[in-house]
This record gives C-alpha cells, structure tokens and sequence, in this order.
C-alpha cells in the first residue's frame, strides 16, 4: 500500500505541475480549459478510490462480501448527497469534492472494518503523511507556479527527496540487490 501511495502521489504531482502541457496535448476546444481546474481534487480522489480497492482485499479473505456491498451502497447515498449539497454551491467544484469526499470516506471506512476483521499493519502515519505532502505541494504548484515548469520540478523533487529520506532502507536494500544479483 505505502508503494502505491508514493507512486500515486508522484502521479499527482507530475500531472498537476504540467496540467497545461498535458491538456494541449488531448484539449482541441479552448473552451475545455476551465474544467482543468478541477484535475488536482480528481486526482486526489482517485487516489482515495485507488486505496479503498487495496484495502478492499480483508472482506475478500475473510469472506465477508457484505461489506463492500454495506461500503458500496453508503459511498452511492454519500455521492447523490453530497453533489446535491456541492454541485449548486460550487458548480463543477463541487462535483470533484463531491467524488473526493465519498472515495474518502469509503477508504476510511474500509480502513476501519478492515482494521477490526483483518489487521494488516499498513504504515498509515507514512501514507496520510505522503498524501498530505503531495495536497500541499500540488496546491502551491496548481495556484501559484502554475505553467511555471521549473518551480513545478523543483516540488517534485522535494517529493522524491521526501521518499527517499522516509523509504531511504527499502531503496539502498533494493539496489544493493540489483548489484549483486
């Protein structure tokens, strides 16, 4: 789980801090372009989907199916409510806070269930740690260095020197294996 965290997150920031390039590539209309603005909140709720399917895997070992049909229905209800509370508010904002809160709110719950019926010692300080570094380095690239590459590489970098200063024995163990292997 901490991989794909360190990898999603790195995702994230690397689609967040060329967002404009990557959207010249695949936007032909200009009048696309204001959706753009909603790409870091989706991506961090992707993220959140991406971590509920691998914490999904304790009610599939424990043959407790029900509960990711209890998860699923609650995270539907969750979704029709909150873009009935979001989208009029704050338009098409509101439909990614929407997406972001309910992918959130299922992995926290699948977290908790998952706890209690099937413990797996997930490093979960590391990974709300690393999330929490990719919204704030995504943010200050998306609001304020946003087209400006260079900045936008500088906080990718302090990203991967983040990972490597936390995962810095898994990485020296895994390169000291290709040399001698």
């Amino acid at each position: 789980m901490t991989w794909f965290v360190i990898f999603g997150c790195l995702f994230i920031l690397l689609v967040v801090g060329f967002v404009d390039m990557i959207a010249g590539l695949f936007i032909r209309q200009s009048s696309y372009l204001s959706g753009l603005t909603i790409v870091p909140i989706i991506l961090l709720a992707n993220l959140f989907s991406g971590i509920y399917n691998n914490l999904a895997i304790w009610y599939k070992l424990t043959d407790k199916t029900r509960f990711g049909m209890y998860i699923s229905i609650a995270g539907a209800l969750l979704t029709i409510v909150s873009l009935m509370v979001f989208v009029p508010w704050m338009g098409i904002m509101g439909g990614a806070a929407a997406t972001l809160f309910t992918y959130f709110f299922m992995a926290m719950i699948s977290w908790y269930f998952g706890h209690k019926h099937y413990p797996v010692p997930y490093e979960s300080g590391k990974i709300a740690l690393l999330i929490a570094c990719t919204s704030l380095l995504s943010g200050v690239s998306f609001l304020w260095f946003r087209g400006d590459y260079f900045i936008n590489s500088a906080l990718i970098c302090i990203y991967v020197m983040i990972i490597y200063y936390l995962e810095k024995t898994t990485i020296k163990t895994i390169f000291s294996r290709t040399k001698t292997g």
